[in-house]
């Protein structure tokens, strides 16, 4: 994602999931903003890394993981399951 801040700045933003493609980012990050300046004909232009560490969700897929997914959501489940005394195939 792009952004401009100001009449002259132009700032290329690029998010990354994890520290490692952080990291390789930033080891390249001079060589890579002066590549785009030079492509782009433009000498205003500044990068920016941007780390996102944001969780993405995981599907549960198995009666277990299901199970588990549906206790952390509403821990109740779990006390109903032993007030009940059901026998849940996990």
């Amino acid at each position: 994602m792009a952004k401009k801040t100001s009449h002259r700045d132009f700032i290329v933003e690029l998010t990354v999931n994890n520290p490692a493609d952080e990291d390789i980012l930033l080891r390249h990050k001079e060589g890579l903003t002066r590549y785009l300046k030079n492509k782009l004909s433009y000498k205003f232009l500044k990068l920016e890394i941007i780390l996102d560490n944001q969780q993405k969700k995981i599907k549960p897929y198995n009666a277990v993981e299901k199970y588990t997914a549906i206790v952390n959501n509403n821990p109740a489940v779990s006390k109903l399951k032993e007030v009940f005394d059901a026998d849940i195939k996990l």
